[in-house]
């Protein structure tokens, strides 16, 4: 068993905290990060987004239009994901201009929490959340019910398996891109007709 990885006990507990169920849980956990919360070379998984590191770069009172870096690493525009490990490299291109507003600009591990977060979770800064979440998926999801505790619109959502709801909470405006609402049904039907079959057989 892989020592960083969530257990199902993990999650019915996080369920039991959150008042949901914990088919809503996986079918979060799946569309998020189906891959795992780490990358194969044990670094948490991430996401750099551009347009969020010029927006974090403006809120540290940098002018991002000043900043030579490419396209690639610094836009208004959404995109230019590389995926996997090549997303440090993103991240370590943005670190060398200000290093909190670029793990700022990254979601982060099972959940893709982004780092502006990070000091309403508790943390001191995203730099600091980050080196948590390195100790294991446990932490990121102690992170998710956090999160989903701080929004009640969230939770009610969750709760309720609204799910265009949940996603144009936790994902943005622009969840329908990407079908997140769609996902999270068609996860969360399979996980709890899963849970049924398992109950029925006991």
């Amino acid at each position: 068993m892989d020592p960083l990885a969530l257990t199902q006990a993990d999650i019915a507990a996080a369920a039991t905290t959150l008042d949901c169920e914990a088919a809503a849980i996986n079918a979060v956990i799946e569309v998020e990060s189906p891959s795992g919360g780490f990358l194969p070379d044990g670094r948490v998984i991430i996401l750099f987004e551009r347009h969020v590191f010029w927006e974090q770069l403006v809120a540290a009172g940098i002018d991002p239009s000043t900043v030579n870096l490419p396209e690639s690493i610094l836009s208004q525009q959404r995109g230019g994901y590389i995926g996997g490990a090549a997303e440090y490299a993103r991240l370590a291109q943005a670190a060398a201009i200000h290093q909190e507003a670029a793990y700022a600009a990254c979601s982060w591990g099972r959940f893709q929490i982004m780092g502006y977060h990070a000091i309403s979770l508790g943390y001191t800064n995203a730099v600091a959340m980050a080196a948590v979440f390195a100790k294991g998926e446990a932490v990121h999801l102690a992170a998710f019910v956090s999160f989903v505790q701080l929004d009640a619109d969230l939770l009610k959502a969750l709760r309720a398996r609204k799910w265009a709801t949940f996603a144009k909470i936790y994902n943005g405006p622009a969840y329908t891109a990407n079908l997140y609402d769609t996902k999270l049904a068609s996860a969360y039907a399979r996980y709890s007709a899963a849970l049924s079959t398992t109950t029925e057989a006991a």
